[in-house]
């Protein structure tokens, strides 16, 4: 029976070209941007590449200091002080590195400058996320300790300032520094917020004054890897308690502090809809599910009003079938299913386009280092909508032309 309405469909198709036109090109153009956005998310926050044990990690970055007195407050990026201090102490993490937000910089060699985005990390840091060298190693303990002016660079710089990925032992200028390259790693999204980078230095080598005492300023975080995803909680529980242990350096005078342990993602969310004390968790719900019902609400519209065309112009097919005992439950599959035949040419149509567009974007660089895959996930997300748009858009217009007793629907071919 299937088989059958499968066939039927096609043939369906096939006999208001326009129609199935627009219907094709709604549906495609859509899942052509979900599945672009979702792939931004995905170089973004997913747990692939170096990030693969997100899991189980969670990030501390900024920290907000009030003082309830005199009505002051300060809100910034953590100091290496704060870190070594009140966060590397903490138990429940396996581990815990640091590193600094993301500068460009540029790179000298052979009288040639080059572009790249540069942050500095200790040694753990390269523990913590699961790089692929594809030459030479990490720098290691001894080496950040003694300030040795090493760096781990990607591919894509290796490339430009070699010719080749076999770059261990040669060196480079930046910062006005010489440094010497000990690894080279396959290319990280720039979108990463936590890895992505050209150039890894020993926070040492780079900032002489990283050990200051003070709370917040000089641009460090921390990234802390629990043991199981389990940990995570417990992690953040504790990362809260020790905020109660944290004293104020001679000079402040803060009456409050207030930090988070969390996802990359939830950090942003924090940044734009929330604040040191809301998450901003609530207002991104309410907002996310605006936008897509909205962005969604049109082709499936759209689609409603097509499939309610069609089916009016068989009244006379569904009068004769509902004449030979043909039941609605019968009736109504059958519209489903030629409508998810139809969302599903047009998923495939956008999978394609999609497909399309990404490789363009990526062969072009226009993102800047923005690398964009259509990666398991996104196959289920783009199924799944598919299959939404199919059963939602159908489900109406079948019922009510099932619903149509056979001598009403003859006469409404006749007119």
């Amino acid at each position: 029976m299937i088989r059958n309405y499968i066939l039927l469909a096609w043939k369906v198709l096939n006999r208001r070209k326009f129609f199935t036109f627009v219907s094709l090109f709604g549906i495609s153009f859509t899942l052509l941007i979900l599945i672009v956005v979702v792939a931004f998310w995905e170089s973004s926050f997913g747990a692939n590449g170096p990030e693969k044990n997100m899991d189980r990690a969670v990030m501390t970055q900024m920290i907000y200091l009030e003082d309830t007195v005199n009505h002051n407050y300060s809100n910034g990026t953590v100091s290496y002080y704060y870190l070594k201090t009140y966060v590397k102490t903490l138990k429940t993490p396996e581990k815990v590195g640091i590193y600094t937000m993301g500068n460009s910089a540029k790179i000298y060699k052979d009288g040639n400058r080059y572009k790249g985005d540069t942050r500095t990390t200790d040694e753990v840091y390269f523990e913590v996320f699961e790089f692929e060298f594809l030459n030479g190693r990490p720098y290691n303990r001894d080496e950040v300790e003694s300030s040795q002016q090493l760096a781990v660079i990607s591919r894509r710089l290796a490339e430009q300032l070699y010719g080749t990925v076999e770059a261990s032992g040669k060196d480079f200028e930046i910062f006005g520094k010489t440094m010497k390259v000990v690894g080279v790693i396959e290319n990280v999204s720039t979108s990463r917020l936590l890895s992505g980078s050209d150039v890894y230095l020993p926070y040492k080598v780079m900032d002489p004054q990283y050990d200051e005492v003070r709370l917040n300023g000089r641009g460090y975080g921390a990234i802390m890897l629990g043991r199981t995803p389990a940990d995570k909680e417990l992690i953040q529980q504790e990362y809260q308690d020790q905020l109660g242990n944290v004293q104020w350096p001679a000079e402040e005078s803060w009456t409050a502090i207030y930090g988070h342990a969390e996802s990359p993602f939830e950090a942003i969310i924090r940044m734009i809809f929330g604040n040191a004390k809301d998450k901003g968790a609530g207002k991104f719900r309410l907002w996310s599910t605006i936008v897509i019902i909205l962005f969604l609400l049109l082709p499936t519209v759209n689609l409603i009003n097509m499939t309610i065309s069609r089916t009016v112009e068989r009244a006379g097919e569904i009068g004769i079938r509902k004449a030979f005992g043909a039941s609605s439950v019968n009736l109504v599959g059958q519209f489903i299913v030629e409508n998810v035949v139809t969302t599903f040419i047009g998923g495939a149509l956008g999978l394609l386009l999609a497909y399309i567009a990404l490789s363009i974007l990526n062969d072009a660089n226009v993102l800047g280092g923005f690398i964009l895959e259509i990666n398991g996930r996104v196959l289920l997300m783009t199924l799944g909508i598919t299959l939404g748009f199919g059963v939602i858009s159908g489900v109406y217009p079948a019922w009510r032309m099932s619903r149509m007793e056979p001598v009403e629907a003859l006469k409404s071919e006749e007119q």
